[in-house]
């Protein structure tokens, strides 16, 4: 369901088995409390702070134009929307000026309308929406970061443009460098048009810096070297990858999607995402119904070296350790001590 608070409170305190739901860190953590003491499932997909790690040896036009598309398309409201580049060593001076100029060709505008064709970007979805994303950029600027680019909105083109409330709500699309882990835009979610890029000295260090926050959704790696790629995805703290792609991943239904860390919990699409769906439930047939198994009760003097005998066969460290327990599992097996 879509809706407010009110539709979302309706919906978790009516009788449901089980609750999906989409949105901030702060609501879903309420809404796995309200759940909580009535033992009903939740499966969130929360906040994302996705990082983008640009290595030297990457397509610079081609990491390029797929970050800027995975940041600002939407108007940056894309829960697996890159928010953080972080450039390895020369690729921050070959990557940043591309970067900037993508923005500076990116039409941005009050309404979709006869503009539609043409438009890049258009407002972000609330007016409070709008104040926070300012607010966070605003702090940033105070804070030392520097603007790289920034693009404005095109004036309205109608009074009912500006009648309609869609004007107050345009953003303007940002580059930011110089940003530290300290600022809002790194640690926070930055739901709109507000793109953040860093150097790093190493891979290391760029999987240290990616690793800095709190979330965990999603991440990408632009590199022409797979190998090395995919060594780093795999040391990345979301939950899912793309190597020299991004966003992709939220819309191929055959995988599982979902985060960690306060991105969430549980996972949709793929046959993950269905298993959510299921209660699991294990029904054990005997395959041999009229044997006694020998660690029931009727113990003797031999119990103890019998079953020693047993794991030695089922769990010995080589096959001469399992074949010394077959003697010793084979009576266990076949005469109990004392049947009860």
């Amino acid at each position: 369901l879509h809706g407010d608070g009110r539709t979302g409170a309706g919906l978790v305190n009516a009788s449901v088995d089980k609750v999906f739901f989409t949105g901030s860190e702060r609501t879903g953590r309420s809404i796995a409390v309200s759940c909580a003491p009535r033992f009903v499932p939740v499966s969130l997909e929360l906040g994302g702070s996705d990082a983008a790690i640009v290595l030297e040896d990457a397509d610079m036009e081609h990491a390029a134009s797929g970050i800027l598309w995975a940041r600002f398309s939407n108007a940056g409201q894309t829960c697996v929307a890159v928010k953080r580049v972080i450039a390895v060593g020369d690729a921050y001076e070959q990557l940043l000026p591309r970067l900037a100029r993508g923005v500076a060709a990116l039409t941005i505008v009050a309404d979709t309308g006869d503009e539609r064709v043409n438009a890049d970007m258009g407002p972000v979805i609330t007016a409070a929406q709008r104040a926070l994303i300012m607010e966070q950029l605003e702090e940033a600027v105070a804070q030392g970061a520097t603007v790289v680019a920034r693009q404005e909105p095109r004036a309205p083109t109608s009074s009912a443009m500006v009648a309609s409330g869609r004007a107050e709500r345009q953003v303007p699309a940002v580059v930011l460098s110089n940003v530290t882990t300290a600022m809002r835009v790194w640690q926070e979610e930055t739901f709109g048009p507000v793109l953040v890029v860093v150097r790093a000295s190493s891979d290391d260090a760029a999987i240290a810096m990616a690793n800095n926050t709190r979330y965990g959704l999603s991440a990408s790696v632009w590199t022409a070297d797979r190998a090395r790629g995919a060594r780093i995805a795999g040391q990345l703290q979301a939950g899912t990858m793309a190597l020299n792609d991004a966003v992709i991943t939220a819309g191929l239904p055959e995988i599982p999607h979902g985060g960690v860390k306060a991105s969430g919990l549980g996972r949709i699409h793929g046959v993950e995402g269905l298993m959510e769906c299921v209660r699991t439930r294990t029904v054990v047939d005997d395959a041999l119904p009229r044997m006694r198994q020998p660690w029931w009760f009727g113990y003797g003097p031999e119990s103890t070296s019998r079953l020693d005998a047993y794991l030695r066969v089922a769990h010995g460290r080589s096959w001469w350790e399992r074949l010394a327990g077959l003697p010793g599992t084979i009576k266990m097996l076949l005469r109990p001590e004392r049947p009860l």
